[in-house]
């Protein structure tokens, strides 16, 4: 079983690393697809009870799931496309790349 841990979730919180080392010690390939697009967890939540509009950060967040995108998309043989914590934004991209 291949799956890809998506989105841009933080590749240092326990959780992740947790998850991760536990599918691997369990036989499952992981292919990590991560790119980060909020600098601390404070932004995130800044970000999400604030209007979005800034265009510097709309054009970060275009380039970041253009490029998660395509390199899913290159992903060979994935079964499964898991978001990391935590990927609220992440979901409906992840969703969409998974029906193609």
């Amino acid at each position: 079983m291949k799956i890809c841990y998506w989105g841009t979730y933080d590749a240092g919180y326990p959780r992740n690393r947790t998850i991760i080392a536990g599918l691997r010690k369990n036989g499952v390939e992981v292919a990590e697809l991560n790119e980060p697009l909020w600098k601390s967890t404070q932004e995130k939540l800044e970000r999400a009870s604030k209007w979005w509009g800034s265009p510097g950060f709309l054009l970060r967040w275009l380039a970041i799931y253009f490029r998660l995108g395509r390199r899913l998309l290159r992903e060979q043989d994935v079964d499964v496309i898991f978001v990391g914590y935590s990927g609220h934004f992440d979901m409906f991209p992840a969703w969409a790349l998974g029906k193609m």
